[in-house]
Order: C-alpha cells, then structure tokens, then sequence
C-alpha cells in the first residue's frame, strides 16, 4: 500500500493485492456503499470510495462486528476443471481468471451452488416476478460476465439486470429476457429510435445512427 502527497485535500493511495483478496476488498466496501439512490449523482468509483471511508469510520467506531451476511465472490468453473480432469481456471464475476487448483482450494472452504449449463445457456431459474432473483442475478453474471454491450468492460456487479422485452410491455422476467448492462448503455438501450433483433443468446441492437451492436453471452463467445 502506498499513498501519495495530499493535494487539494484529496490523496490517492494504490493498494497492491493478490486477485482474491482484491475481490474481496471491493465486494466489501460495494457491500458497504449499497445500492445508488435516486438522484445519487455520484459515479461507482466514488461510492466504492465513500463506502471505504464508512467502513473505516465504523471501524474505528467499534462497529464493526458479525451478524451480516458475508460478501459473495462468484467465480464459474466448469464440472471437468472442478473435478481436476482439467486445468481451465474458473472467472470471477469481474473477469479476472483464477488458476483451478486455487478454485478447488477455495471450494473445501465454501458454500457452492451449482449453475448448470445445457450447450451455451444457462437454465432457467424462475418467473412471475418484476425484478430478477438473486438466483437469477447469479446466472446472469456466469452467463453474461459483465456489461453486454460490445468494447464496454463494466463488470456484473455493476451492471442492470435489464428485460429486453420491456415488462410493461408483456415482457417476462426470465432468463431468455433479461441481459446485463451498465448503466449508461442501459440508458442507451433505451433510446428512441434504438431497435432490437434477435435473442438474449444472439444480440443485434440497431442505433440511431445506423451503428450496429452484436453481442453474445460470455458463455457462447467462448465456446
């Protein structure tokens, strides 16, 4: 860890961390900062910042103490790697690739849940409701693997668990009709004049000004 000069009252300080404990740094603080309120005009860099300084203050506080539901890190590895019939490395939730012997360490240390996949989709986990479930969330995020929309990097956690069929509109909140955006590209979904081709597992969204967006899921891309 190292912090540089303050400079106009502010000063950034660089944390260097192994990738798990990284991911459990930021599901903590992102635990802590919460969900945006409306009206929240704060960027996620600035939450994540924000939630730090509370858990700090809370700390120092002696507030600090069990009873919350720890952070999830959700990380997808396929049966074959999982049993060590093959070294392909799981992927958090972020993107970042974890070896598969440091997967199954972790497994004998945690609580699982099966995601199954048929071919290239993952299966369905319920219906008849507005929002998405967490069950769904997490399916999402192993199936999509972060912000949809093609060039964006947002990762899932910061993303929108979006119909593509709008719900007012007759939409069902299932699998085959919710994709991962970030906010902004949400925004631009959106749009007037913006149209949409295709499924959930072969994306083309036709822009206002003619440009072209083809996306897949992370799950279909790399097969």
């Amino acid at each position: 860890m190292r912090s540089g000069r303050p400079l106009d009252g502010m000063v950034t300080t660089t944390v260097v961390l192994p990738v798990l404990a990284n991911r459990q740094f930021l599901n903590s603080i992102s635990h802590v900062a919460g969900k945006p309120s409306e009206g929240d005009s704060r960027t996620t860099e600035q939450r994540l910042a924000d939630g730090l300084v509370m858990l700090c203050d809370a700390y120092a506080k002696g507030q600090v103490v069990g009873g919350r539901e720890k952070p999830t890190i959700l990380i997808t590895i396929n049966a074959e790697s999982f049993a060590g019939r093959s070294d392909e490395p799981g992927i958090t939730s972020h993107g970042e690739r974890i070896p598969a012997h440091v997967v199954r360490h972790m497994a004998e240390h945690a609580n699982l849940q099966r995601v199954l996949l048929a071919g290239s989709h993952v299966l369905n986990l319920g219906r008849e409701v507005r929002y998405a479930t967490d069950a769904q969330y997490k399916a999402l995020l192993a199936r999509d693997g972060g912000c949809r929309w093609t060039g964006c990097h947002i990762p899932a956690p910061w993303c929108d668990a979006d119909h593509l069929i709008p719900w007012e509109n007759g939409g069902a909140t299932d699998l085959d009709n919710l994709v991962l955006w970030c906010r902004h590209h949400h925004t631009e979904k959106h749009r007037p004049g913006v149209t949409i081709h295709g499924d959930v597992h072969d994306l083309r969204l036709q822009l206002i000004d003619g440009t072209t967006i083809h996306t897949r899921p992370r799950t279909q891309a790399a097969a």
